[in-house]
């Protein structure tokens, strides 16, 4: 949290502004650098020009961004890969879809991850990951749009908000963040609002760390503060994942307090639990001597999760 306050400190004093100081600082490569800065010398030119180019093609990407169209015009294969990159597509229902596409480069990998609907980019997010002596050094001066520490990365997101307005009309509401002064309230929203890259809930129905910590500590948050605001407006998270844990928290408080869900939040908690699957955790290795995945019943043991540490 310490850095994540030092990170708003630098750009709310830099006014956002795209210059070498500002969009790359030190404080911010530290804070999301993993305790990976220097890399072996002597450097490898050709490595890191192939990082500047990837940079490169993100500044362009990010000046036409409103379509998948547009990103394969600059990434081609972002949804079937070709070449040098791996991508990753979840259906988020709802008409709804989210791909995550890592392209690698020199000393470092970019991301560009996307969700969407039909062929239309409701949000984008770069993720630079990268030695934090190659990212000040050589790709600070490249970077033409403002950065932020999230995911132990340097991350830039973006709505478009005149597709975002096309979706609600056809679809129906969709939460992706709130305005909010209160840090905490809007960090946890994000959390649960959260599909794209470094997210924990990217994979619907997935928690790589199982569902104890952070994700019903959140929760508990949101009874313990009694934020029924944004509990309502979560489950239209773009989130499977998020929107099981909210309609179950939902129903938790009205049993509990007995809170008015009126007709529409309860035509869509029904539909939620109807689409609604066991959360998988944990990692399949053979080196860990694991063969199968962790399963969560969250709506029938959901108080007994709330009692998890």
């Amino acid at each position: 949290m310490k850095y994540l306050t030092l990170l708003l400190l630098v750009f709310l004093n830099t006014g956002f502004s795209q210059t070498k100081s500002d969009t790359i600082t030190m404080q911010n490569v530290l804070a999301c650098n993993n305790e990976t800065w220097n890399v072996e010398k002597p450097i490898q030119l050709d490595w890191v020009n192939t990082d500047i180019e990837n940079v490169k093609k993100l500044n362009q990407l990010n000046k036409r961004s409103n379509s998948i169209a547009d990103i394969e015009k600059i990434f081609p294969g972002f949804i079937k890969p070709i070449g040098n990159c791996r991508s990753t597509t979840y259906d988020c229902g709802y008409n709804l879809k989210s791909t995550d596409h890592e392209f690698y480069g020199g000393y470092g990998t970019v991301h560009v991850s996307a969700l969407y609907f039909e062929d239309k980019i409701i949000k984008i997010r770069f993720t630079i990951n990268c030695p934090g002596q190659i990212v000040y050094n050589s790709l600070s001066s490249v970077v033409q749009f403002p950065l932020k520490c999230k995911y132990n990365n340097l991350i830039y997101d973006k709505i478009i908000e005149d597709n975002l307005k096309e979706y609600e009309s056809k679809f129906g509401a969709l939460s992706l963040e709130i305005a909010d002064n209160n840090t905490k309230r809007k960090d946890v929203f994000d959390f649960f609002a959260d599909v794209l890259s470094g997210s924990p809930l990217q994979q619907p129905f997935y928690i790589l760390n199982g569902i104890g910590y952070p994700t019903f500590d959140l929760i508990r948050y949101l009874i313990v503060s009694n934020d029924i605001d944004s509990l309502k407006k979560l489950i239209y998270s773009p989130s499977p994942t998020a929107r099981l844990f909210v309609a179950n928290t939902l129903k938790h408080i009205e049993k509990k307090q007995k809170i008015h869900l009126d007709k529409k939040d309860n035509q869509r908690i029904a539909e939620i639990f109807k689409n609604s699957e066991k959360v998988k955790g944990g990692v399949i290795s053979c080196w860990v001597g694991k063969f199968g995945y962790d399963y969560y019943d969250v709506t029938n043991n959901f108080e007994e999760y709330l009692l998890t540490k």
